[in-house]
């Protein structure tokens, strides 16, 4: 069968491609071997979430006496909030087939297998498709480490833990990113007790260093052990559970727990598709070489997503099919923007950012302004019962301009859209604090913040 063009992976970033595609006119089809949405949808940030939304319930009900609400008989049936994230999984899932019957995007369910510039091989049927154009959106799958291999029984990686209705009563987690601290919230709250295991010298460290040290200090709260600046040395998996070695400050400390959670990064799905078929270059790490439209060595196949070195992000992944989309059709598609890319965890408080943080400022030896807006004279926050964090705004001191936002707080993740959009605009930073927010909101400490860049704040 013949295409305009073929997709390899119906992950947030395929399936987007394609339904993009099929909205410009171009004959569409898509290949997945598994359930449509990919990992994201799946086993990743949709579940979590669902789960993240059962903790919050749980650990809001625990302090219901603070509010004046008394309760008595409180349950944590973590297989019930298993199968409600299973379930809006599911339905997702299904949404995402009647989107491709919908647009006319033809569905091959089955293993791709790249043969030619122009040609896809369906594993299974032996069946060639042809198509002018392809795009890879393979997707990634979680990162393993030597000598620490999941056997899914005490080791696990994210993908084999998300699907397990049943918890440990004891949890290590090796890794504290975004996903070790979600799944450390998670299962702290229906109370598993966890230890945090961190190679680095703080908690997301990939964030503003003021963002980790803030959410270690709410996960410590939460009974958490937190181990930061640790080496895991070696891991031994039995009948009862793991114990693992860990080195820290010269000395070495044996956890013991009845499971282990590898969560150290995730590593890009190329091995296997038959890159070498049409010349498809890789880096040293397996991810594909694009340029800024996302097209590979061969001019007629793209790539998008956790395949490539982009920030391995769902939405990422969205806005790459677009743009790839657009650019093979023709079209002049607007630029990716790899500077205001979005970054988001989803404990309580959330922790979200964009831009650089003060110390890649620092590395760059850049000048900047500083506003931070602290949640505790926030009076909505306060209602709320949860003012613990702030709003961070870093600016360039000669344009106003906005060159990094970092915020711990309730909503986090809705907060940030606010300022993404205004560096997104070229808007000044004044201007964030001259509009006028309503009171009572979380969205009062954005302009707190705006206002503290220039020394103007009222209530900080």
């Amino acid at each position: 069968m013949v295409f305009d063009l073929i997709v390899i992976g119906a992950g947030p970033g395929g399936y987007v491609a394609a339904i993009r595609a099929a909205q410009l006119g171009l004959k569409t089809a898509v290949f997945e071997k598994g359930a449509a949405g990919g990992v994201c949808l799946n086993l990743g940030c949709i579940p979590t979430k669902s789960l993240i939304k059962s903790a919050d319930t749980a650990c809001g009900l625990a302090r219901a006496a603070e509010h004046g609400v008394g309760i008595s008989g409180l349950t944590l049936d973590y297989a019930g909030a298993h199968a409600r994230s299973r379930k809006i999984a599911a339905n997702l899932s299904k949404g995402i087939h009647f989107l491709f019957k919908k647009n006319n995007v033809t569905l091959i369910q089955d293993t791709a297998e790249l043969t030619a510039p122009d040609t896809v091989r369906a594993q299974s049927s032996g069946q060639d498709y042809r198509a002018k154009n392809i795009i890879i959106a393979t997707g990634s799958k979680p990162k393993t480490l030597p000598g620490f291999e999941p056997d899914n029984a005490r080791i696990f990686t994210s993908e084999s833990l998300i699907l397990r209705d049943k918890l440990p009563k004891l949890l290590i987690i090796l890794g504290a990113g975004a996903i070790g601290v979600e799944f450390g919230y998670v299962f702290n709250a229906f109370g598993c007790g966890i230890t945090l295991v961190e190679l680095l010298d703080a908690v997301l460290p990939l964030e503003d260093r003021e963002c980790g040290r803030a959410l270690e200090r709410e996960l410590k709260k939460k009974k958490i052990r937190v181990l930061t600046s640790a080496r895991a040395v070696s891991v031994q998996s039995g009948k009862s559970g793991v114990s693992l070695d860990v080195s820290r400050a010269g000395r070495t400390e044996t956890l013991t727990a009845e499971a282990l959670l590898l969560a150290v990064g995730r590593a890009p799905n190329t091995r296997g598709l038959g890159l070498e078929g049409p010349g498809v270059e890789t880096d040293a790490n397996g991810f594909i070489k694009v340029n800024e439209h996302c097209r590979t060595s061969v001019p007629s196949i793209y790539a998008i997503g956790d395949c490539v070195s982009t920030p391995l992000l769902a939405h990422v992944a969205s806005h790459e099919g677009v743009h790839a989309v657009e650019h093979l059709a023709g079209q002049n598609p607007h630029p990716l923007d790899y500077g205001r890319v979005p970054s988001c965890t989803y404990t309580t408080p959330q922790v979200a950012s964009f831009g650089l943080s003060e110390e890649k400022l620092r590395e760059q030896g850049r000048e900047y302004k500083k506003g931070v807006s602290n949640l505790k004279a926030s009076g909505k926050a306060m209602t709320l019962g949860e003012n613990s964090g702030f709003v961070k705004i870093l600016s360039d001191p000669n344009t106003d301009r906005i060159l990094g936002a970092h915020i711990v707080a309730p909503e986090a993740a809705e907060l940030l859209h606010e300022l993404l959009i205004a560096a997104a605009g070229n808007l000044p930073v004044g201007l964030v604090g001259r509009t006028m927010h309503a009171h009572p909101t979380l969205a009062e400490s954005i302009m707190e913040a705006a206002l503290a860049v220039d020394g103007r704040a009222i209530h900080q």
